[in-house]
């Protein structure tokens, strides 16, 4: 019974190993298949050959010294050391790892991303990507090399269809998106009006109508908005300075591709912030007094409004009152 036993396990041990290099094998194949599809759309990807390890619980894919180069050599990127890994019996639950110095340039500008720790999660249900989380911690974005934009933490989260859930019994699904960010410093040479600390920045929201990522940015959009998309933010928080502010809406785009939106917001603090944009010439008295008179007249018990707001025909509107106009998107 003894020699049965051990040459049942040695049958299992053996069957597991050739499995686990089966499995690393086509990890290999499927990281060149893809670099081989993204040569054929003329991009240019120079890297180190991949190394997969982890052997016997794990499969570890290392991937070092990426660089990629878009077609007609319009920008470039680097990529630091990523790390794709995953349970050989749970494959479509991948971890992510890929802190280090990110760089991007192309005719008009450098951007440098440097992240010390960046940590992801992707789940895969019947081939497509279902939940996509990140946590990034250490952020330092650095463009131009003057406008430096520093990050304490940013956690995302995207869940591909999520269910709607407003009220309206619709089974919709969409796109959820969760974003916050904590502790930011905004550049000095964008004159933030509030100050240049950022202390906390929340959103909810649902991307809703079929998004498809192919082709160029406007025929996207365009695809997106005849398919009835919109970006319904259930709630945004910020916190900066002495404003604290708090809403909902939804955005849109016009036929021109241009935003529109409807958004209820809640400000606390306006007396004090109005103040202080006017001091810093980010809008005039007269949109200042049009605010102050606002809170003042939806407010309840005299605590913070809920203001209506929206943005129509490139114009920013407080009620039905015009405050200014709105600069075009140039996609």
């Amino acid at each position: 019974m003894s020699i049965i036993a051990a040459t049942i396990i040695l049958a299992a041990c053996v069957g597991y190993t050739a499995y686990w290099y089966s499995i690393a094998e086509k990890v290999r194949e499927g990281f060149q298949q893809w670099v081989a599809s993204c040569r054929a759309g003329g991009w240019s990807v120079v890297f180190r050959e991949p190394t997969v390890t982890g052997f016997p619980f794990r499969l570890n894919l290392r991937l070092e010294k990426l660089v990629f180069v878009g077609p007609g050599d319009h920008w470039h990127g680097e990529i630091p050391d990523i790390t794709v890994a995953a349970r050989p019996w749970a494959l479509t639950d991948i971890k992510l790892a890929a802190p280090g110095v990110y760089k991007f340039t192309n005719a008009s500008q450098a951007v440098t991303l440097t992240l010390r720790q960046a940590e992801g999660e992707l789940q895969i249900v019947s081939g497509e990507p279902k939940l996509l989380a990140f946590r990034l911690t250490g952020l330092d974005w650095v463009q131009r090399r003057r406008d430096r934009v520093r990050i304490d933490e940013v956690t995302l989260k995207v869940k591909n269809g999520a269910p709607h859930n407003d009220g309206s019994g619709d089974n919709m699904t969409g796109i959820g998106i969760a974003l916050e960010a904590r502790n930011t410093v905004l550049p000095q040479s964008w004159n933030p009006p509030l100050g240049k600390n950022l202390d906390r920045l929340s959103i909810k929201a649902m991307l809703l109508g079929r998004f498809e990522p192919n082709g160029i940015l406007t025929d996207v959009l365009s695809r997106w908005r005849e398919a009835g998309g919109a970006l319904e933010l259930q709630s945004f928080e910020i916190d900066w300075g002495e404003m604290a502010l708090r809403g909902d809406g939804t955005f849109a785009l016009d036929e021109n591709l241009q935003p529109q939106s409807a958004l209820a917001v809640e400000i606390d603090g306006i007396e004090k912030i109005s103040e202080k944009l006017v001091a810093a010439g980010a809008i005039d008295a007269r949109i200042a007094f049009a605010a102050k008179a606002a809170n003042q007249l939806f407010s309840l018990g005299g605590g913070p409004a809920r203001l209506p707001i929206s943005i129509q025909r490139q114009k920013l509107y407080l009620g039905p009152v015009p405050l200014f106009k709105v600069k075009p998107v140039r996609w």
